[in-house]
């Protein structure tokens, strides 16, 4: 249920539609309460995951005094982030925050108001699960939660996310870019013709 981000009675909207008995809300809370430990955990070491790996990538620290630490930060502040200091400045890219903040949102509607309880918290730890780990988390946390995987849900996670790496591969060429700004252009050029 936090998984699609819709609520209880949504939830039970749907199960009656298709002539199956509803849940009811204690019960519904009850296993959220129950999974939000283990949701929570899964998020914050994909989340220290994530983080560890973008730091190597960046930065190999070895065995260093606090000076040697120092000046080889100063190198990569100098020669990775000043040479890029008009893109930062401008701000060219906010795609992943923007995903990012698109997920939150799927997750967490702001027309429903989570705010007031425990849930918003579980709807955010759903949301860095699935931007870190793509649609297989939902697997994952029922595995550690001594559940089933689910081989449905592996089953449709695995084709989300094929379908995703595929989207992502194609638009990251600059030539793909360029290409959808020249469509762009045209649909607003035979808009504006209208």
């Amino acid at each position: 249920m936090i998984h699609l981000g819709i609520g209880e009675t949504q939830l039970n909207n749907l199960l009656s539609i298709i002539n199956v008995h509803c849940i009811d809300h204690k019960s519904l809370k009850r296993r959220e309460n129950e999974i939000a430990p283990i949701i929570k955990q899964n998020a914050k070491t994909s989340e220290n995951n994530f983080l560890l790996e973008e730091e190597i990538g960046s930065l190999v620290i070895g065995e260093h005094s606090a000076a040697a630490l120092k000046t080889d930060l100063e190198k990569v502040f100098q020669n990775k982030l000043l040479p890029k200091a008009n893109q930062l400045s401008k701000l060219c890219s906010s795609q992943a925050n923007e995903r990012f903040n698109s997920t939150v949102a799927s997750k967490a509607p702001k027309r429903i108001h989570y705010s007031g309880s425990a849930s918003l918290g579980y709807q955010f730890w759903f949301a860095v699960l699935q931007k870190n780990q793509g649609y297989e988390y939902m697997s994952k946390v029922n595995k550690a939660a001594d559940m089933s995987p689910g081989k449905e849900t592996m089953k449709r996670a695995g084709k989300i996310n094929v379908r995703r790496a595929r989207k992502s591969v194609k638009s990251k060429p600059k030539e793909c870019k360029t290409i959808r700004i020249k469509l762009k252009h045209k649909r607003l050029a035979k808009n504006v013709a209208k």
